[in-house]
């Protein structure tokens, strides 16, 4: 829009609901608005659809983006997952004034966790993140973000097996009370990698990894702990 953009109606891109027995929503689609000031109160949707309710999963929300050059936009802007046997993980809603160099993204699933909303690393863009209402981020690579939000209900979860990942807020960053930055059990599978157990018993059971030993405790890990117990 090359003048003002005002929504007062709806303006949506929600996938479809399961049809069939089992089957799942549709995710929610994309929209892209750009205009030189933005206003109005009405709704800009992306939903996910909801899957059939006995076993078919929740549909992932969709992505909204929004460009301006003001804005006094008081309306609804939603990316939500879909209901059904497993919830689907939130969209994203970016927005971001067109003088400035960064936006602002936020990933919010209703109050409801559902599965992991991906992040890929901006283009060399260090956007806002905010992370609430159950929303679940699992981010696939590194990151890079200028301030970071995760909302009380809402968590940073690294996904299972991914290579090494390193986070990185270069302005503030803020974790409320219950909310969550994880990365519990995405390590290597049982019995692989540096910090694998191995199959050593004593009167203390079988050993469990040796992180505490650089990686490879083990058996060494056994015999020296047992030893300054023993000299204790």
């Amino acid at each position: 829009v090359g003048g003002n953009l005002r929504v007062d109606g709806t303006v949506s891109a929600n996938g479809g609901n399961g049809m069939n027995d089992r089957s799942g929503g549709g995710a929610g689609g994309s929209i892209f608005l750009t205009a030189q000031s933005f206003a109005g109160s009405g709704l800009l949707s992306a939903n996910g659809g909801v899957g059939e309710p006995f076993a078919g999963g929740g549909g992932g929300g969709g992505c909204i983006s929004i460009w301006y050059g003001a804005t006094s936009f008081s309306g609804t802007t939603i990316a939500y997952g879909g209901g059904g046997y497993g919830r689907g993980g939130a969209g994203t809603v970016y927005t971001r004034v067109s003088t400035q160099a960064t936006g602002k993204v936020l990933v919010d699933n209703s109050g409801r966790t559902g599965a992991g909303t991906g992040l890929l690393p901006g283009p060399l863009e260090l956007f806002d993140l905010t992370a609430q209402g159950g929303a679940v981020v699992s981010p696939t690579y590194s990151q890079s973000w200028g301030n970071l939000l995760v909302a009380s209900n809402a968590s940073i979860s690294l996904p299972y097996g991914a290579p090494t990942i390193t986070l990185t807020v270069t302005n503030n960053a803020t974790i409320q009370a219950g909310g969550i930055i994880t990365g519990d059990g995405t390590g290597n599978p049982g019995g692989y990698g540096t910090g694998a157990g191995r199959g050593a018993y004593s009167s203390y059971g079988y050993v469990g990894g040796g992180g505490g030993y650089g990686g490879y405790g083990a058996t060494v890990a056994r015999s020296e702990e047992h030893t300054s117990e023993l000299q204790s």
